[in-house]
């Protein structure tokens, strides 16, 4: 994978213990389903009252994300805190990553 690295400042420990119980009680390494993509759409557009809703969770891509590699897509900015953290790169393909929970 080639890109820019972002780093972002949230805390994951919901996602760590989505991943670590069920539906995937660890073993999540096969790709993920449709409840999986929501439940993380949700929790980006909670983080600091929708600073990180310009994230999405791909669809078309589902199968290719893991625990703690979830490919997203990246949606331009729309106002000048967001566009702080990343701008310019228009809609773009992602990954979304932090610590694994195993």
């Amino acid at each position: 994978m080639e890109g820019v690295y972002v780093p972002l400042r949230m805390e994951a420990p919901e996602m760590q213990q989505y991943f670590a119980g069920h539906p995937w009680n660890g073993q999540c390494d096969n790709g993920i389903d449709i409840q999986t993509a929501d439940f993380i759409d949700t929790y980006l557009t909670r983080i600091d009252h929708g600073m990180l809703d310009f994230i999405r969770v791909d669809r078309e891509r589902l199968k290719e994300s893991h625990e703690a590699w979830i490919n997203v897509i990246v949606q331009e900015p729309t106002t000048e805190a967001k566009m702080s953290l990343v701008s310019g790169f228009g809609q773009s393909l992602g990954v979304l990553t932090w610590q694994n929970s195993d």
